[in-house]
């Protein structure tokens, strides 16, 4: 075990490590703590990082805050936005009509990708030029862009104010599918409002309508929504309820070959494996949904696969293995900036390496 090192070159460390300090500090910024990663082996392989505990004042933390901004704002101007320079060049020749309406929808899905300032903006323009138009359309689509982005935002309750009145145009136009479309956005907004029983009552409503007008592709649309119900079921620890809905999507995937959706339902049947503490068979599905996110480039999925075995891993002691998955798991969650995900590896990752006796004294 290696001795401390001074103060001196901790801060060395950290200005060399700050990609690291600075999505800690994003995620623990409000407390006096500070989570110190430094690297012990082969930054391109599997990282064997230790945790030591900092404490640094004010000053210090605003000042890492301020390096932490300019490096996101740096990252963000970097990226290539070919598609949207000609998605704009196209706009700003069109005339003021419905073909204009639906290139501002085409760039809001650009920028439901990752920006959101600029997704508030064009939403906001794309919904003022459709009610100029009269356009009931591009109103609806508009509606569902800002509530987008108030989820992303999670401003839950104006997310579900707006899918409301995008559910609302379009049953004035008729539009059973989109209609459909408006239950399941609802119903997981419920859910994510921790209201399961409208939850539920949503994702009911889409699949009688389904089945109602019976589109020829009844499976794809009904197998997202046959998760959500196993997602809210989870929730309220109806495991039995859970898994009969996650085994409906999971047949409806392979038979759809949707194989993203494949390894979404066998990560949350894992969960729910997990969380009854039947821990071989939830790392059966996570290692499943593991060879299914990587052959496909899930790298969302890939994740909770990862840290699903690190959890495993971390309650069966195999400490190592904790280590060696929530590190995988991190090394995705960082650059796609899902704080939640970052925050569980930590933890994940503090226990692992307390159970193996690797904190310096």
């Amino acid at each position: 075990m290696k001795t401390r090192k001074p103060r001196k070159r901790l801060l060395l460390n950290l200005k060399q490590k700050i990609f690291y300090a600075e999505h800690v500090f994003n995620l623990l910024q409000h407390l006096p703590v500070y989570f110190i990663c430094e690297n012990n082996g082969n930054m391109k392989g599997s990282r064997k990082i230790f945790f030591r505990f900092l404490y640094l004042d004010k000053t210090t933390r605003k000042s890492l805050w301020f390096i932490a901004c300019l490096l996101t704002l740096s990252v963000l101007t970097a990226q290539n936005n070919t598609k949207l320079d000609s998605l704009y060049r196209i706009y700003n020749a069109s005339a003021e009509d419905t073909n204009k309406v639906q290139i501002l929808n085409e760039i809001c899905k650009e920028y439901q990708k990752g920006d959101g300032a600029q997704l508030l903006k064009n939403a906001e323009t794309m919904l003022n030029l459709s009610i100029r138009l009269k356009y009931l359309k591009g109103q609806a689509q508009a509606y569902h862009h800002l509530s987008a982005y108030y989820e992303y935002s999670e401003d839950l309750n104006k997310a579900l104010h707006y899918e409301l009145l995008n559910y609302q145009i379009n049953t004035k136009r008729g539009d059973s599918l989109l209609i459909s479309k408006s239950y399941h956005n609802i119903g997981w907004l419920y859910e994510c409002l921790g209201q399961h029983n409208k939850a539920l009552e949503y994702c009911y409503k889409k699949i009688y309508i389904l089945n109602k007008i019976k589109p020829s592709d009844f499976k794809k649309r009904a197998l997202p929504t046959y998760e959500i119900m196993g997602l809210i079921f989870k929730s309220i620890k109806i495991h039995d309820s859970a898994i009969y809905y996650l085994d409906l999507s999971h047949k409806l995937a392979i038979e759809e070959s949707d194989v993203r959706a494949l390894s979404s339902v066998l990560v949350n049947k894992g969960i729910i494996y997990e969380e009854t503490k039947d821990y071989s068979k939830a790392e059966k599905l996570y290692l499943q949904a593991t060879k299914v996110a990587i052959e496909g480039s899930f790298t969302n999925n890939l994740s909770g696969a990862y840290q699903g075995l690190a959890g495993v891993y971390l309650h069966t002691g195999k400490y190592n293995l904790a280590i060696e998955y929530a590190n995988k798991a991190l090394d995705i969650a960082i650059p796609s900036g899902h704080k939640l995900w970052e925050l569980y590896c930590y933890e994940v990752l503090e226990k692992a390496h307390k159970e193996n006796n690797d904190f310096k004294n």
